[in-house]
């Protein structure tokens, strides 16, 4: 990837994540732990340029959570970034709670 492209993807993302942020994983059930660890691993996968290890925490939040906005979100971020536009449109127009 383009490095000036890299860093616009990796500045998007976390202007996302700071404007979405993690407060739909505050919860107290040890789904919504796990739900909350793995988002935050996804968060640092993606602060490492590790996007194969964030998509797949992502994918994990996502399957515990379908509805879950920050998850689909970046998501949408990590496909776009890697050239998969049909794919990063779809995690952007699912529904959100």
């Amino acid at each position: 990837m383009d490095p000036r492209l890299r860093r616009w993807f990796l500045g998007l993302t976390i202007s996302v994540t700071a404007l979405v942020g993690p407060t739909h994983l505050m919860g107290q059930t040890a789904k919504d732990g796990e739900m909350r660890q793995r988002f935050l691993h996804g968060q640092e996968a993606l602060n490492a340029n590790h996007p194969d290890v964030a998509e797949k925490e992502f994918l994990e939040v996502v399957t515990l959570d379908p509805k879950n906005a920050e998850a689909l979100a970046n998501l949408g971020l990590i496909a776009f970034g890697q050239a998969r536009y049909e794919e990063a449109a779809s995690s952007f127009r699912k529904p959100s709670h």
